[in-house]
């Protein structure tokens, strides 16, 4: 079978945002949506990103679980879940670029300022994750980007790469699960979506295996130093989108 143009095109993003998300723990949304957006619209490119994230999310945890941090996954989880509902209302409330614009600003200057004071506040235990679990529950909600909050967090944690990289797909396995039944109950997982992420799987398991690997290959130091570097493009590619008006 020779697959459209537009179907290696689109191959390509879920490549590299699935090798994003496999190698560092996260960017995959930021990535692949604005992108599967113009491929396809919006009401495709959601649903489909909340698959490919489920997808992600549950084949690094059959290796990886035991790596993951629950004292703080089920907080963050459990405040998500109070977020998400915020986040539909701030959909429709504030404007969508504002909200973008405000994220990619926290980015840049978190990762900047990681870059050249990596020695920032660090929290202790987990009892603020419910707080950070509650804000990435909102952006998720609103414009699938709860990542960036999460990275924040963990930061602040000082958890390990392998122990960072589990424990947020522990976080995004049941929130993407909720978006999903979102998805389904609005009509936006049809049968065209299905399709789609059907074609998708296998390069979205390719780019989780070649992560895999990756991943193994940073010192801890060195990992760190490309997460807040990765935070600073994605607030620079969040701010490019936003302006030229693609979603």
């Amino acid at each position: 079978m020779t697959l459209e143009p537009l179907y290696v095109a689109a191959l390509g993003v879920v490549f590299v945002a699935a090798l994003s998300r496999s190698t560092f723990g996260f960017g995959e949304a930021l990535i692949s949506m604005p992108l599967l957006s113009i491929l396809f619209t919006t009401d495709v490119a959601a649903p489909w990103v909340a698959l490919n994230s489920i997808t992600i999310a549950g084949a690094i945890l059959i290796r990886d679980w035991r790596q993951v941090q629950f004292s703080g996954a089920w907080r963050l989880i459990l405040a998500a879940w109070f977020g998400i509902p915020v986040g539909l209302l701030l959909l429709e409330e504030v404007p969508e670029s504002l909200v973008k614009y405000v994220l990619a600003g926290v980015l840049i200057s978190f990762g900047t300022y990681q870059l050249s004071q990596p020695s920032l506040f660090r929290l202790k235990s987990d009892r603020l994750a419910g707080v950070f679990g509650f804000l990435a529950g909102i952006l998720g909600g609103a414009y699938n980007t709860a990542g960036p909050v999460l990275v924040i967090y963990a930061a602040c944690r000082r958890w390990s790469p392998a122990d960072f990289r589990a424990t947020i797909q522990a976080f995004s396995l049941p929130t993407s699960l909720l978006i999903i039944a979102g998805h389904s109950l609005s009509g936006r997982l049809d049968a065209d979506v299905g399709k789609y992420f059907a074609i998708s799987v296998p390069a979205t398991l390719t780019a989780v295996l070649l992560g895999h690997w990756l991943h193994k290959q940073f010192h801890p130091e060195a990992f760190t130093k490309w997460v807040y570097f990765l935070l600073i493009v994605l607030g620079l590619a969040l701010i490019a989108s936003t302006f030229s008006g693609f979603p």
